[in-house]
Formats: C-alpha cells, sequence, structure tokens
C-alpha cells in the first residue's frame, strides 16, 4: 500500500524524516506488540464505534498487540 491509499500516511509527512517503524507498520504486514497508553474519545457516537470495533479500554501501561494484515489489493 502507498501513501495514497492509506489515510494515515496521507496527513503525515512521508519523506526521508518518517521513521522506518512508522513506514514499515503502515507499508507491510506484521505482529507489533508492547505496553502504551490508551486515551479514548468521548462522546457517544465515539463509544458505539470503538465498541463495535473491539477496541481496547483507556488505560495506562495496557499490554497491547497489533496484527496487520492486508486484505484486498491495488
Amino acid at each position: 500500500m502507498d501513501s495514497e491509499h492509506d489515510p494515515f500516511l496521507q496527513a503525515l509527512d512521508t519523506g526521508e524524516t518518517l521513521p522506518s517503524a512508522i513506514r514499515a507498520l503502515h507499508f507491510g504486514e506484521g505482529r507489533y506488540s508492547g505496553r502504551c497508553s490508551i486515551t479514548r474519545g468521548k462522546g457517544l457516537l465515539v463509544a458505539l464505534a470503538l465498541r463495535i470495533g473491539q477496541f481496547p479500554p483507556e488505560g495506562d501501561d495496557l499490554k497491547v498487540t497489533l496484527n496487520i494484515r492486508r486484505v484486498g489489493g491495488d
């Protein structure tokens, strides 16, 4: 996938200053894990979308794993 089709990369500077880890995350597939703090947005629609999307709860120092798999293709 290129930056033209990735909304996140469209919002970033995709030049040489973009860290290699971010490029790898958005241009490939993989499994990423670690610990992070999660802050959720507020509002009923946000809460509903996050629940439907099965996003993790808000909290600090949470263990997270993210699997990225391409579906479809260009």
